[in-house]
């Protein structure tokens, strides 16, 4: 098995749900979420090689990009899905416009 690809469905599950269920309103939260989903892919990239050696950037860079773009991809489609319902969409657009006028 390819040993990118373990680490890389863990982390982005670990980030979905972390975007999913620990929405919070503070500015930067999803950023911190794929952060820490790249984070977590390396982590686990490293102790499943269990080696000594230190890890190359080319090794984070495919852990960081494959996080993210797995994460940001089921997070696009899941929004594509719900979005497709009218009252869901009437109450965002309501939702975003009461919280720009308290700003």
């Amino acid at each position: 098995m390819d040993p990118y690809f373990r680490p890389i469905l863990i982390s982005t599950t670990v980030t979905m749900l972390l975007c999913t269920l620990l929405f919070l309103p503070i500015n930067g939260i999803l950023f911190f979420n794929f952060i820490f989903g790249g984070i977590l892919a390396v982590y686990l990239f490293r102790k499943e090689k269990k080696s000594t050696d230190d890890l190359k950037l080319s090794d984070v860079l495919i852990l960081g990009i494959g996080t993210g773009i797995l994460a940001g991809s089921i997070l696009s489609l899941m929004m594509t899905f719900i979005l497709q319902d009218i009252t869901f969409r009437k109450t965002l657009v309501e939702m975003i416009n009461k919280s720009s006028k308290m700003n």
